[in-house]
């Protein structure tokens, strides 16, 4: 028997058994923790247990798209079973994948998650934020510590110039050398360096 003709043959069985292979519906329900969704046809058929996943094991790893409810798939049939699983997608809630224990991805619309093992890392519309935060800390603003660290060597500077400058005087008791650095001395470095003043909010580790 020729391939067009099986693919005939199995189309007329098809139409023969009254089921659908593949149908369009609406994604009514999504359950993340199974891998499951409910689906919704336009003749008001609704059927549950529809797989995201080739295997049923909520325990497995691997890749998994997760369909936004409301929106439109293809539902495809395993043989003549009842059987069924999502083939194609119109929109995605979120993409997971996972490998391992070791491995975890999740892209969404309000984040980018990924660790691997004890390290991760977050990237969110506020901020990227690693390890959880857990250090309660910032990554520094390299800007803001420039500007700081140009303020202290422009006060050494200064310092260092009213000492090549300074000749000193028999029997004055330094008062030669404290005005001539007087100037200097009241030009008071402020404020002072703070977490907060150099830190950089975007970055949190």
């Amino acid at each position: 028997m020729t391939q067009r003709a099986e693919e005939i043959r199995m189309k007329l069985k098809e139409m023969s058994s009254g089921i659908d292979q593949v149908f369009l519906a609406t994604v009514k329900e999504v359950d993340e923790t199974e891998f499951f969704c409910t689906v919704e046809t336009d003749t008001d058929i609704q059927y549950t247990d529809v797989r995201l996943r080739a295997v049923i094991d909520s325990e497995l790893k691997g890749f998994c798209f997760i369909p936004k409810v409301e929106s439109l798939v293809l539902v495809g049939r395993i043989g003549n079973s009842n059987q069924l699983y999502v083939q194609l997608f119109s929109e995605i809630e979120k993409i997971l994948f996972t490998w391992g224990d070791d491995v975890e991805i999740l892209f969404d619309m309000e984040k980018i998650f990924l660790r691997m093992k004890e390290r991760s890392i977050e990237i969110t519309e506020e901020a990227i934020t690693f390890n959880a935060g857990d250090k309660g800390s910032f990554a520094t603003d390299i800007n803001k510590l420039v500007d700081k660290i140009s303020a202290i060597e422009e006060d050494i500077n200064s310092l260092k110039q009213v000492f090549t400058t300074w000749v000193p005087a028999p029997m004055d008791g330094g008062a030669v050398l404290k005005a001539a650095s007087a100037s200097w001395a009241a030009q008071v470095i402020q404020p002072v360096t703070t977490v907060d003043s150099i830190k950089d909010e975007l970055i949190k580790h």
